[in-house]
């Protein structure tokens, strides 16, 4: 579930706020007067979101016939493991 919580109170507590961001996996919105500004994700998901994507773009420029595949990040970790 997510968390919501305004700027200042976000301020305050900023580092706490991290850490659990980072060790439990929950998103957190920061709000502006009630209204979205930020969302606060761990590094683990900003990287599963940018394979996906990734993936998802290879996926396109397949089916479009590019020649030039997008490799993730996690792709490119295990090509340069196998080196």
């Amino acid at each position: 579930m997510n968390e919501a919580m305004g700027l200042a109170q976000a301020r305050a507590n900023l580092g706490d706020l991290c850490r659990k961001v980072a060790t439990s996996g929950e998103r957190t919105v920061i709000t502006d007067r009630g209204a979205p500004v930020a969302i606060l994700i761990s590094p683990q998901e900003l990287a599963d979101l940018e394979d996906d994507l990734a993936i998802a773009r290879n996926r396109l420029n397949e089916a479009q016939g590019s020649p030039e595949p997008v490799v993730s990040h996690g792709e490119l970790l295990a090509e340069l493991a196998a080196m």
